[in-house]
């Protein structure tokens, strides 16, 4: 590829200006003499600044690639239906609602191909959803698949113990609540003719439910980012990874590397690893060609957005080992390109660094930057204005306006307390479980579960305040530059309100009523997790005989007076002093369930 020369241009003036100012910070940082509290400070910022670096120019890069090398278009269909190759279509879920199912299994059904083959996996382990799965695969036609060994590795378990008995060339994978088009494999399989090691061909997803709330708006223009340059721009060097979903995988790689990964729960991202670091190459096919649902509310949000940093972050510490090791194949740029993708969501330490920064100099005049202020100004605006116009510009040529995407930028500051938690559960190598992303419609958070957004909003509140109080002092223009960046991080933060405040009138906090029948089984042979009140729906207290401990994941059954049942997961978070004959007061947060059924259980929810 030939660059142009306003591209190559364009990224040596950003290289240059970036270089000028992490030179300066670095500089000031190694020549001036300070306490060893602002060394550290300083330390912390100008690291965070590196990775700011090291991202905003893997994204100019990727921007300008993309820019100078047009979209090919695919070649055409086989035009003989008989010499079209097999195709495993697969659906993996568990305990999904019927009503997202059977949207998918329509969609499913009408892909316009010739040898395709649509299997269900079927997860779920209540006999309800195990009825609805047998009923919707007799009326759609499809394969009903479930698990012939003890349970294991989640969705990445289920596929590769179907694919264990799977004939066809290809296999299709599509989450439960993806839809893709008519053409979808009509369109992509083609890809594979004369491409022996082309090992799958990842393609967009798009939320078709972004107008449902600000959060799923959000959600989507975040994605939208990802998909529209990021993707692209890897896919020029062979180092796109697959997403889990509307992604076509050739069954011959996927047995090579022993199926898909269960030893983390993002599956796709590790495979991908695996099968580059195998030689295996990828595509990236850049047209939405599926339509699917994204998280309506906080909870799932945040759900999804854990599975996605811990995954990510797991592959990425096993990446730098292999690295260490010797056992890492990929050529330089793909290295370098999973280095950007498995480091990503390090993002929430630097969030929370950067908000910290300005609040140590201005409540303890710890300084961070030992620059003078026309030094900093003049080295600073180039570096942060560069990246941020090729940001909005660049999206702005693809009909996406600044408000959505500054809306999803939001979106993604007000989750740094869940990228930091992933992130040390991933250090430090801790299991988590695969979660289902919610969607149940929205929901508001108590904001006591939101504790460390509020926190962070109120100390910067007082920074805002406490500054304006030492400029009245002392008139140092380094005030006003560090009150200008507490003031712009108390903004990014205020908008949790903006998110959180579509409540749903129906939630409530209380005791199950006593003629509702309540029965539960510890999931997993004994399965527990952490507590977070983020993950719960909603939340409600029954009356136990030996309950379980706190931290307890179970299935639950609600019975009704009708003789139907509610069944959903959740987790016990308290045991009360009260007790009623003999049984102990047991709190549930709810961690899974449909809206209708979360409908019908708070209505037998006492306060």
């Amino acid at each position: 590829m030939k660059r142009r020369p306003s591209s190559l241009l364009a990224t040596v003036l950003f290289l240059m200006a970036a270089l000028v100012y992490v030179i300066a910070k670095a500089g000031s940082f190694f020549l001036a003499s300070y306490r060893t509290p602002d060394k550290i400070f300083s330390f912390l910022l100008v690291a965070c600044e590196v990775f700011l670096f090291v991202h905003a120019f893997g994204y100019v890069i990727n921007v300008f690639r993309v820019i100078d090398e047009p979209r090919a278009d695919p070649p055409a269909a086989d035009a003989d239906p008989l010499g079209a190759p097999s195709v495993a279509v697969l659906v993996a879920a568990r305990h999904e609602p019927e009503a997202v199912l059977r949207e998918t299994f329509s969609a499913l059904k009408g892909l316009d191909y010739p040898r395709k083959t649509v299997y269900f996996l079927d997860d779920s382990s209540d006999e309800k959803y195990k009825e609805e799965a047998e009923r919707l695969c007799r009326e759609f036609g499809l394969v009903l698949f479930r698990r012939t060994r003890p349970r294991h590795g989640a969705k990445a378990g289920i596929v590769n113990d179907c694919l264990e008995t799977l004939k066809e060339d290809f296999v299709a994978i599509f989450d439960a609540d993806q839809r893709p088009i008519s053409s979808f494999l009509k369109t992509l399989v083609p890809l594979f003719k004369g491409a022996d090691r082309l090992a799958f061909v990842q393609t967009p997803q798009f939320y078709s439910n972004l107008n449902a709330s600000r959060i799923a708006r959000g959600a989507a223009f975040e994605q939208a980012v990802f998909y529209e340059y990021i993707c692209e721009g890897k896919n020029s060097r062979d180092a796109v990874f697959s997403c889990g979903t509307n992604v076509i995988f050739r069954r011959a790689a996927l047995l090579e590397v022993g199926g898909l990964d269960e030893s983390t729960i993002t599956e796709d991202f590790s495979t991908s690893y695996l099968l580059h670091n195998r030689g295996w190459k990828s595509l990236y096919y850049a047209h939405v060609s599926t339509f699917g649902l994204g998280p309506e509310n906080l909870v799932g949000f945040f759900k999804q957005q854990f599975r996605w940093a811990m995954g990510t972050l797991t592959v990425f510490r096993k990446m730098m080992l292999d690295i260490f090791l010797g056992r890492c194949r990929l050529r330089p740029v793909q290295m370098w390109e999973y280095t950007l993708s498995g480091s990503y969501y390090l993002v929430g330490f630097v969030y929370f660094v950067l908000m910290l920064c300005p609040l140590a100099y201005l409540f303890f005049r710890i300084p961070t930057s030992y620059l003078p202020t026309s030094v900093y100004l003049f080295a600073f605006l180039p570096y942060a204005i560069f990246p941020l116009a090729v940001f909005y510009v660049a999206l702005g040529r693809r009909n996406y306006r600044i408000r959505d995407l500054a809306v999803g930028q939001f979106l993604g500051v007000v989750a740094f307390p869940v990228y930091v938690r992933a992130a040390f559960r991933a250090l430090l190598g801790l299991k988590a479980e695969f979660v289902v992303t919610d969607k149940s419609k929205t929901a508001a958070l108590p904001y006591r579960a939101l504790w460390p957004q509020m926190g962070m909003l109120f100390l910067n509140f007082a920074g805002v305040v406490w500054a304006a109080n030492r400029y009245l002092y002392e008139r140092q223009p380094a005030i006003l530059i560090n009150a200008f960046w507490a003031f712009y991080h108390f903004l990014l933060l205020g908008s949790v309100f903006y998110f959180n405040e579509e409540a749903d009138p129906g939630a409530r906090t209380g005791c199950l009523r006593p003629r509702a029948g309540f029965d539960y089984k510890i999931l997993e042979n004994g399965a527990y997790a952490d507590l977070d009140p983020s993950a719960w729906v909603t939340r409600f207290g029954v009356f136990l005989s030996g309950p379980p401990p706190v931290g307890a994941l179970l299935m639950c059954k609600v019975l009704l007076k009708d003789g139907r049942s509610l069944v959903f997961d959740g987790q016990i978070f308290s045991h009360g002093a009260r007790k009623r004959d003999g049984r102990v007061e047991t709190k549930i947060g709810v961690v899974t369930i449909a809206g209708e059924e979360r409908r019908q259980l708070e209505s037998l929810i006492e306060p």
